[in-house]
């Protein structure tokens, strides 16, 4: 199995138990921007604590997961991985903090041209929000999420939802970051 193939494992479940999801991180920003090496997908979900035993329970065939890190991560909405038996591949999963840009990036998912019917991908929009998110908590030390942001903007060129991106970018106080990073596109367009 390759690393599609055990991510769309995960996918099913998901699915199949009633959460709500979508891919993000490097998976997704290869979709839109520049395409990345991964061994750790991004996936976001809405688990509850008895959803996420579910996840655990039916996963536990392929994959290793400590059962308390993945109900504890659903109380407290953070994030625990699953790791492939097999393969080692390790998947990340992020519980939702019910924010409300959280609610706008699973209203605003979508699955990509040529995926199965249930790969929801964050729009490139969420995407770079989020990445403006990660790059600030790590105070702006991560090459690889700036990268990542600078991809999707150019690529990602007059396709964008320009006042969706301003809009929650100020409210996520990434106005900053989301300028410096259109100045620093507009030479490569």
């Amino acid at each position: 199995m390759d690393l599609f193939d055990i991510t769309q494992k995960v996918l099913d479940v998901l699915e199949q138990i009633g959460a709500r999801f979508f891919v993000g991180g490097s998976i997704a920003s290869s979709l839109y921007g520049e395409l990345r090496y991964t061994q750790a997908p991004d996936i976001i979900t809405d688990l509850d604590a008895e959803r996420a035993d579910e996840v655990v329970a039916r996963l536990q065939a392929d994959f290793y997961c400590n059962p308390a890190a993945a109900r504890e991560a659903a109380q407290r909405r953070s994030s625990f991985n699953l790791t492939h038996f097999d393969s080692q591949y390790k998947i990340d999963l992020f519980v939702s903090k019910g924010r409300r840009c959280d609610e706008s990036r699973f209203a605003r998912r979508r699955i990509p041209a040529n995926m199965p019917a249930n790969f929801w991908v964050a729009s490139p929009e969420d995407v770079v929000l989020a990445k403006l998110e990660w790059f600030r908590l790590g105070q702006g030390l991560s090459d690889r999420q700036w990268r990542d942001i600078l991809s999707i903007l150019a690529t990602q060129q007059g396709q964008l939802d320009e006042a969706y991106l301003s809009l929650w970018a100020a409210r996520l106080e990434a106005s900053d970051l989301l300028e410096k990073a259109r100045q620093e596109i507009q030479p490569l367009l």
